[in-house]
């Protein structure tokens, strides 16, 4: 004979402890930042910016492909410039298809955004947790 609640018990635990959860709580509930949806807004400017500085970069997931691909971009470069501009032709220029990748790599993370952004306005349907796990696991 099943238990009452141990489905939502087992739902409890993958909540509390699926990695991406964790990561999710260290990101927004320690650090106070604010909800999910000012979050993802923040990553989508970081994302369409030219290329980002490093403080700006270590705001994205932990294991974003962009912030994966930003770092092979720096590996070869010795500095960058202060200004967007100069920063974008000269980081183009120096590594020409590195750049045009992490490029391409950001584009598909800003789609996932939006689709997450899409799911966020249609998500009245679904029960709470489950709404959660899955924006999470989406994008971490």
């Amino acid at each position: 004979m099943r238990r009452k609640g141990v489905r939502s018990r087992s739902l409890k635990n993958f909540f509390y402890l699926h990695p991406a959860w964790t990561e999710f709580k260290r990101k927004f509930r320690r650090n106070g930042e604010g909800t999910l949806g000012e979050y993802l807004e923040e990553v989508k400017e970081i994302l369409q910016g030219s290329f980002p500085m490093e403080d700006e970069i270590v705001k994205l997931p932990r294991h974003s492909r962009a912030r994966k691909k930003h770092r092979e971009v720096l590996e070869g470069l010795d500095g960058i410039p202060d200004d967007e501009v100069s920063r974008e032709v000269f980081v183009r220029m120096r590594t020409g298809e590195e750049y045009r990748e992490f490029r391409r790599t950001a584009k598909r993370e800003i789609r996932t955004i939006e689709k997450m952004e899409e799911f966020e306005e249609k998500k009245e349907e679904l029960p709470k947790k489950r709404k959660v796990i899955m924006l999470v696991e989406e994008f971490f």
